[in-house]
C-alpha cells in the first residue's frame, strides 16, 4: 500500500519505524544528520527522551536504501533538517499517529486501536515471533523487566494457550 502511494517519506517512516523499534517521539526526534553517510553495518546513537538511555541503532542494507532513495528527494536538506518532516517542519507524534491510522485502516484494518507505538510494537511482536528471545527484546526496548515486555507486546495469554496445546 505505501509503495503504491509512491511517498518515499511515508515508507522510510513505517520501515524505520519497525527496524528500529524506537518511540515515536524518538524516531521523530531524528535529524538528517543523523543518518547520513552511516552505512548499511554501521550504528548512530539516539538518547532516548523517555529514559535517557542512549540506544545505538545498527542500519541494514534495506533501510540504507529506503534512505538513500527518501534523501534523494531532498539533497539540499541540512544535517540538522528533520528526518521526517511535513508542510510545516517536523512532524508530531499526534500527526503520526494519524499516517498508522489511516495505513492500518488502507489494509483493512479498523476494529483496534493503533497510534504512534504501532510500529514499535508491532517491531517486536513479530521479532518475538521470528524466535528472537524474551531476554534480547527485553534488552533491545530498555525494559526493566521480562514481564514488562510480555505486557507491552500483549503475546503472554498466546504462549499460555500454547502450553496446553503442546502433546508428550
Amino acid at each position: 500500500m505505501l509503495r503504491k502511494k509512491k511517498s518515499r517519506r511515508d515508507l522510510a517512516l513505517f520501515e524505520c519505524g519497525l527496524s528500529w523499534g524506537l518511540r515515536g517521539g524518538d524516531l521523530l526526534a531524528l535529524d538528517v544528520g543523523d543518518v547520513r553517510g552511516i552505512e548499511a553495518g554501521q550504528s548512530f546513537s539516539v538518547t532516548e527522551k523517555k529514559t535517557r538511555k542512549e540506544r545505538r541503532i545498527t542500519i541494514n542494507n534495506h533501510i540504507r536504501k529506503l534512505l538513500d532513495e527518501f534523501l534523494s528527494e531532498r539533497p539540499d536538506a541540512s544535517d540538522d533538517t528533520p528526518l521526517f518532516s511535513g508542510q510545516r517542519g517536523r512532524m508530531s507524534t499526534s500527526w503520526l499517529c494519524r499516517l498508522i491510522t489511516g495505513w492500518c485502516r488502507a489494509v483493512g484494518l479498523n476494529e483496534l486501536n493503533y497510534g504512534s507505538h504501532s510500529l514499535r510494537k508491532s517491531a517486536g511482536y513479530h521479532r518475538r515471533l521470528a524466535g528472537f528471545s524474551l531476554p534480547v527484546l527485553c534488552q533491545w526496548y530498555g525494559h526493566s523487566s521480562e514481564a514488562l515486555t510480555l505486557k507491552y507486546l500483549g503475546i503472554q495469554p498466546q504462549e499460555i494457550a500454547k502450553l496446553y496445546e503442546y502433546e508428550f
